[in-house]
């Protein structure tokens, strides 16, 4: 699958009064009241929000927020706070800036930032907080909680087998797109695939003894229904667990077209006819297993049963095989139940040519 890196210019979307050019006399002035009044971020960087109103006649406008250093980005301005993302410091050296708030009628207000050094190491969590727990062999609970409680974004559990040869910019587009494919095709809002605030939520339907990701990145629209984000993506990565053995013994032969396969054991299994050049793009049997069970579940509303067999086999692929071509017969163990399904045995299989 090929991806489109997409890029955007992030514009501030304005919801609140105007700020014009015109000054008016100094006695006149507004002021702001900001809090902190000093930036302090660490090496690690990451988005900050900053707290601020304006007093006097000009109370409720918007500021518009700059800054003089190239290593930090305004991400969103409301008009009681602004949001601002520093890049991670690798200088060596403390570093300064300067951010200004200014406004018609209101006296600017310069606010100093101060980025440390240090030794750079991963944060226990830049801009959200991702935690899972409750693991089992299908499914996990997910818990997201964003560090400023205005950002809106976008999460998704996704299998690390499938963000292989991915960036992280490519993965964001896709995401983007595919918000605006579905919220085309379905007449709803994009703002219906996005959260604010903590967010729980179980993740289901996942494969047993598989690494995923849970991929969070922020997300919003500006006044020309465009996508903004600042390109920050965050993950935490667990595993699913493996899934009880069984004492199946599974016998593979090819009679015709026809599979046929010889059970010694009382276990559930499944099993499939494959082109050897298919199976060469997976890492391993037991994804193309567990390929063909995500296949099978999405053609069936989530139902694997009419694809599992017990005791012995027989079936034909006469619709499927074609002269001359070389094969991957294969069938494992496998159990449907929602807190220890998955592979139950290793995969036994057999190569031919039809």
């Amino acid at each position: 699958m090929k991806f489109r890196r997409l890029s955007y210019f992030v514009s501030i979307l304005l919801l609140f009064p105007s700020c014009g050019k015109s000054v008016p006399e100094e006695g006149d002035l507004s002021v702001f009241a900001v809090e902190p009044k000093l930036v302090n971020v660490d090496a690690n960087g990451g988005r900050v929000t900053v707290n601020y109103s304006i007093e006097g006649p000009g109370i409720g406008n918007l500021a518009n927020v700059e800054c003089d250093a190239f290593w930090v980005s305004i991400v969103k301005v409301y008009n009681t706070s602004f949001s601002i993302r520093v890049d991670a410091n690798d200088t060596g050296a403390d570093r300064t800036a300067t951010l200004l708030l200014s406004c018609n009628g209101v006296k600017d207000k310069k606010i100093p930032l101060v980025q440390g050094h240090g030794e750079l190491t991963p944060p226990v969590f830049r801009n959200f907080n991702i935690e899972v727990s409750g693991i089992t062999t299908s499914s996990a609970s997910v818990k997201i909680t964003p560090k400023d409680a205005s950002v809106r974004y976008h999460y998704s559990v996704v299998r690390a087998s499938d963000l292989k040869g991915m960036s992280d910019q490519d993965y964001i587009d896709f995401m983007v797109n595919e918000i605006d494919r579905l919220s085309a095709i379905y007449g709803t809002d994009p703002y219906s695939f996005l959260n604010l605030n903590t967010c729980s939520v179980p993740a289901s339907s996942l494969m047993d003894d598989s690494e995923y990701n849970v991929m969070v990145f922020d997300l919003d629209y500006d006044s020309e229904h465009n996508p903004v984000y600042s390109g920050d993506i965050e993950k935490k990565s667990f595993r699913t667990l493996r899934a009880t053995r069984d004492n199946l013994e599974l016998t593979l032969k090819m009679s015709g077209s026809r599979l046929v396969v010889s059970a010694s054991g009382s276990g559930t299994y499944i099993s499939d006819v494959v082109a050897a050049e298919l199976v060469e793009e997976f890492e391993s049997l037991e994804d193309v297993a567990r390929e063909y069970v995500k296949t099978v579940r999405n053609a069936n509303y989530g139902d694997i049963s009419p694809s599992l067999h017990k005791g012995n086999s027989s079936e034909d692929y006469s619709d499927y095989l074609k002269e001359g071509t070389r094969y991957v017969a294969w069938a494992v163990g496998y159990r449907d139940d929602d807190t220890d399904g998955g592979l139950t045995t290793s995969v036994f299989s057999i190569e031919f040519t039809f």
